[in-house]
């Protein structure tokens, strides 16, 4: 079946996540994308009895906030995100274009060099697979290919709530309340941003003005954890600013982000207080 544009509709609608939570998927990808510099994202959710697969791919570079996302209708055989269903494997290419075991996939006409795509993966099986492409042909490194997996993995226990929570209550016991509670926490996940550990050494810069921080300003930290939208980091002593710009990343997909602290704890480690600093990301920078 080849490929078939799809217009019309709120955004998410045609896939069975809901818009909240797709939402949540390619704020999640977005972060990635910016880190491992892609130029726009995919998922790809089965349809039926996995014959069919939606593509919605939402560009990221170029692209103005809010514009809308290209969807298509394909089928399993010979595109990448079909193959990662399938094996529930992660599968790269540095130039899908000339990639013969993909044929027939739709990113080819949509300027897909570099591709990377790896499946959301629960008890019962891969839910969906996510992707990032580079519209040049270029090698997701190993290195690239661990902190996608590492950023989107966390996501799969939030679409299974989202999606069978009447399936989790009937594991539970099917108690009277508990579908509705699951129900409820479900909706709460979909509109917060999963955190997943990430203890990697990274660099901040204190903003202290409109003036874009130098190369002088940044210090190491050692994070604690990741979302789509922010991150933690450890401190021996109380930050004495409000916003910070921290470089996530390793050279050359480095990615400068500015973030507003929102909260801050005290928690003995091994008998020395360190501070736990929680960020909100607020807007990429360019330095």
């Amino acid at each position: 079946m080849p490929s078939a544009p799809l217009n019309g509709g709120a955004a998410g609608a045609r896939l069975g996540f809901g818009s909240q939570l797709v939402g949540v998927l390619e704020g999640a990808l977005a972060l990635a994308a910016d880190m491992l510099d892609a130029d726009y994202t995919v998922i790809a959710e089965p349809l039926g009895e996995g014959e069919s697969l939606m593509l919605r791919l939402a560009g990221l570079k170029g692209t103005a906030a809010g514009a809308p996302v290209r969807e298509l209708l394909t089928d399993v055989e010979q595109n990448m995100a079909g193959q990662v269903l399938l094996s529930g494997g992660i599968v790269s290419t540095p130039n899908l274009a000339q990639d013969q075991r993909f044929q027939r996939d739709p990113l080819r006409e949509s300027g897909a060099g570099g591709v990377l795509m790896a499946p959301l993966i629960a008890d019962t099986g891969p839910l969906c697979a996510l992707g990032l492409v580079r519209t040049r042909p270029s090698e997701f490194l190993p290195d690239e290919v661990a902190a996608f997996s590492q950023i989107i993995q966390p996501l799969a226990s939030m679409v299974v709530l989202a999606r069978e929570p009447d399936l989790i209550s009937q594991r539970k016991g099917g108690l009277p309340g508990v579908a509705g509670a699951l129900d409820e926490k479900s909706r709460s996940d979909c509109r917060s941003s999963p955190r997943h550990e990430y203890h990697y050494t990274q660099w901040i810069a204190p903003v202290r003005s409109w003036s874009k921080p130098t190369p002088g300003d940044f210090t190491k930290v050692k994070c604690g954890d990741l979302s789509a939208g922010g991150f933690s980091m450890w401190l021996d002593r109380l930050p004495e600013y409000r916003e910070l710009v921290v470089a996530l990343g390793k050279p050359p997909a480095v990615a400068y982000l500015r973030a507003r602290i929102v909260h801050t704890r005290d928690v003995d480690r091994g008998g020395c207080r360190w501070y736990q600093v929680g960020c909100q990301f607020l807007e990429r920078v360019f330095l």
